[in-house]
């Protein structure tokens, strides 16, 4: 009886362990696995969160072989003359951190109607992380030419209706009453470096650098966004590249967590059937 027993779990156990991680496995991939969208562009997205070498920058690292030396080093403002010099680099678009926000929201809620610029890129791939595209609704379209060509000029407002208040915004092609892009340009960059510098000093605010990197081409985009990340990986990004790469090792790494966990899983089962295939031997009788 109890060989008949132990010959029965050697079938039934491996059937049921199999069955069960299965069951757990598929979902667990489907769940994890990551649908990212990437963006349809060939431009760089550059910006600061982490402020470190984080999950994300380790992951599409891992994706691409990159080791960086120094895992603290972030884009800043000295360094952007540099950048602006490697090859395939178009143009690059700053974050004028010098922009009051606050003093422009606060004029568009007395009433008034303010136009603002922005890289048409923030707007359509990258969801503009100043706020401005959540905050007013910014919706990008075709149809409507860009100001010199390659801003976005919104006209910002607030629609009141009884007590509703909505922040809106209309696309226009005119010229804005305020751009909160600094295109880089090496003949004007020493004054604005400077005052970005004083304004730096005198609020004591952190040194973050938001910018638009726009390149020749998909394979300039690439090779572009490859050395960011060697050079600063503390800086956080977004790009075709970037989240094609991610999206690929995010989910080759659930795939190998899966691997491993059935890898340990049939060792102990092959352990257990070991242990059956023993228990079930006959025992020689003590004369």
């Amino acid at each position: 009886m109890r060989k008949n027993v132990f010959l029965i779990l050697m079938f039934a156990l491996p059937l049921l362990v199999c069955s069960v991680f299965a069951t757990i496995a598929g979902p667990y991939y489907i769940v994890n696995k990551s649908r990212e969208e990437v963006p349809d562009t060939t431009s760089v997205l550059v910006y600061s969160v982490d402020y470190e070498f984080g999950e994300f920058n380790r992951t599409y690292a891992k994706g691409r072989g990159i080791v960086p030396k120094d895992k603290t080093v972030q884009v800043t403002f000295d360094k952007i003359p540099e950048i602006a010099s490697w090859d395939g680099v178009k143009d690059i678009y700053v974050r004028d951190i010098q922009v009051d926000f606050d003093d422009f929201s606060d004029r568009v809620h007395d009433g008034e109607a303010v136009k603002v610029a922005v890289p048409v890129d923030t707007v359509v791939h990258f969801g503009d992380i100043t706020g401005m595209a959540s905050a007013y609704e910014m919706n990008y379209s075709e149809d409507i030419p860009l100001y010199n060509g390659e801003y976005a000029v919104f006209r910002c407002s607030e629609k009141r209706n009884g007590r509703l208040i909505e922040n809106v915004a209309e696309q226009l092609c005119e010229e804005p009453d305020c751009c909160l892009y600094y295109k880089y340009d090496p003949e004007t960059w020493e004054e604005f470096y400077s005052k970005i510098e004083r304004y730096i000093f005198e609020t004591d605010m952190s040194e973050d650098v938001e910018m638009l990197i726009t390149t020749a081409s998909a394979d300039a985009a690439k090779d572009i966004q490859i050395r960011l990340v060697e050079e600063f990986p503390a800086s956080n990004y977004e790009s075709a590249e970037f989240a094609a790469v991610w999206n690929e090792q995010y989910n080759k790494d659930i795939r190998n967590k899966i691997i491993i966990a059935g890898v340990i899983t049939g060792v102990i089962l092959i352990g257990v059937e070991v242990l059956f295939a023993f228990l079930r031997k006959p025992r020689k009788q003590a004369a």
